[in-house]
């Protein structure tokens, strides 16, 4: 029971508090990102029917929040801070603010005419709380610049274990642990599955079945009862001031009871089922009391991973939500700024903070096809360095000393004259950018690519007579036994008569005609060998 002097919120009052959450999180925007938040004017609006849906007296700032929620979202990202300055303003002349808030609040107060300055709250609610604040973390220390020194101590503290990062919950970090993340950058690096808009708020009674949403909801009964097979159920009823909802919730831990004290506000989200007569229920909710601060389940667009149950999601999310808070803006940006503007990419920082916990306004859809910005600028870093890598790799084998085979045009007709048909134009053209690449003293690195029957073998054969003509072997490998034997065929009947030998080896071949093709290719007098991966082996 509540002490007798604490009077009792007015209505509407706690309804609001509910922006708190929301608010923080838009003010912590930096410019750019405030230009791409979407959605916040219309949780503005939806706390504002629900104060007045739960008997808020009529007042200009209640009208002053819902014109500003519904300009909100249209308004350019450089207005977009002095307009939640405003908006904090009138929000405090209905509730208590919090010291943060009422910081934000006294930027967008400007003085009605005749009207006398006035901080006053709306009549009859809770002052603030003179009770101790809880301790807040340490500020993390600053981000390192990115000089040489600055990444190699941005590399380290991203390194961090994370048993290692004070206050972490064992229970969500040991869901990171499992599935091997167990350094800051590893856990920053498990990406979510898909996510849910929990921006806006919704009445009770505009909750669809089938659906999920978020709503606001009070306390009124909290009752522990068996199910049939003798488990322990708990049904928590609530209500909204118009409509009933019943928290469902099966085999609930010791701690979930204690959760919700009757008469206090929770948010609640997850999808709405059809109970026993009827009762509109929420099975297994997320839920969160309010006034807790910038929330990581609520007022936000919420991330959900791969693997932890429902009921286990809520607390890892709070530890990602520092993760990304805390360690996000340390990742070492490795693609060159001339390349992210011309590409169009976001920073590797901001890309890691939006996968796990998007703004406002984002495609989902496209989000959990991979298609969003931040997903297509992991996707770029990813491509990008293996490309480097490959190109890296080349550079070093062309700088190797390969084989100058004679290429000249009586050798390149020689090569072809045995092939029982004239080459197209398109099979005469890339043998020549063969040809070409064999006349050069470096290693050649090229992929021919052509649909069934366009010649392939044809342009190959005819590039291994190149060097079967400059004293060469050559070797021409298939993915297949059954292939290799079907090219062997088929170059035999093309030799015969030229006095080029062929050899044709196989991995799972055996007796006298392996050991004679493999000593014709030991001796030289093979020219040319088929084969499948045996030919890499000794």
């Amino acid at each position: 029971m509540a002490p007798r002097d604490v009077p009792a919120p007015p209505p509407g009052a706690r309804e609001l508090t509910a922006l708190f959450a929301p608010l923080r999180f838009a003010v912590r925007q930096e410019e750019s990102g405030l230009a791409r938040l979407a959605g916040l004017g219309g949780t503005i609006r939806g706390a504002v029917d629900l104060a007045r849906s739960a008997g808020a007296s009529p007042a200009p700032a209640l009208d002053r929040l819902a014109a500003a929620g519904a300009a909100l979202d249209g308004l350019p990202g450089g207005k977009r801070l002095a307009a939640l300055c405003r908006i904090a303003a009138d929000l405090g002349t209905l509730v208590p603010l919090p010291e943060d808030l009422e910081m934000l609040a006294r930027r967008g107060r400007i003085p009605e005419p005749g009207a006398a300055k006035t901080t006053a709250a709306m009549p009859g609610a809770p002052r603030p709380t003179t009770a101790p604040r809880p301790r807040a973390a340490p500020p993390p220390p600053p981000v390192p610049g990115n000089d040489r020194a600055g990444r190699a101590e941005r590399r380290r503290r991203l390194a961090t274990p994370l048993e290692a990062v004070p206050g972490t919950h064992p229970a969500p970090r040991a869901l990171l642990e499992e599935r091997g993340r167990s350094t800051v950058e590893a856990a920053l690096e498990f990406l979510p599955r898909a996510w849910q808009d929990r921006t806006t708020l919704r009445k009770v009674a505009d909750l669809r079945i089938g659906e999920p949403g978020i709503a606001v909801v009070t306390v009124r009964t909290v009752r522990t009862q068996r199910m049939r097979n003798g488990r322990p159920l708990l049904k928590v009823g609530t209500a909204d001031g118009q409509s009933r909802l019943d928290l469902v919730f099966f085999n609930p831990p010791p701690w979930r009871q204690r959760q919700f004290v009757v008469d206090e506000q929770v948010l609640v989200s997850g999808t709405l089922t059809e109970g026993f007569g009827g009762v509109r229920q929420l099975a297994q909710p997320d839920v969160e009391k309010l006034g807790e601060g910038d929330s990581a389940n609520f007022g936000r667009i919420v991330p959900i991973y791969p693997g932890p149950a429902d009921h286990q999601h809520p607390a890892l999310r709070k530890l990602m939500r520092r993760l990304v808070t805390d360690y996000a803006p340390l990742c070492v940006e490795e693609v060159p700024e001339s390349i992210r503007e011309r590409q169009h990419l976001l920073g590797r920082s901001e890309a890691i903070a939006q996968v796990h916990f998007p703004s406002p306004g984002t495609d989902l859809v496209r989000a959990e096809g991979r298609a969003s910005e931040p997903f297509r600028r992991l996707a770029f870093e990813e491509l990008f360095f293996l490309q480097l890598a490959l190109a890296l790799r080349r550079r070093g084998v062309r700088r190797e000393a390969g084989i100058a085979f004679d290429v000249s045009p009586a050798a390149r007709k020689a090569a072809r004259a045995r092939i029982p048909f004239t080459f197209t134009g398109a099979q005469e053209r890339v043998f020549a950018e063969i040809a070409e690449d064999m006349g050069r003293e470096e290693p050649m690195h090229r992929l021919l690519q052509g649909d069934v029957g366009s010649g392939k073998t044809a342009v190959a054969f005819a590039a291994a007579m190149l060097a079967v003509r400059s004293g060469w072997q050559a070797a021409i490998m298939a993915p297949t036994e059954i292939l290799a034997e079907q090219h062997g065929r088929t170059l035999g009947r093309w030799l015969a008569g030229s006095g080029v030998g062929l050899a044709v080896v196989g991995a799972r071949s055996r007796g006298k005609g392996q050991k004679e093709a493999r000593e014709a290719l030991r001796t030289g007098s093979a020219g040319i060998a088929v084969g499948t991966h045996a030919l890499l082996e000794e």
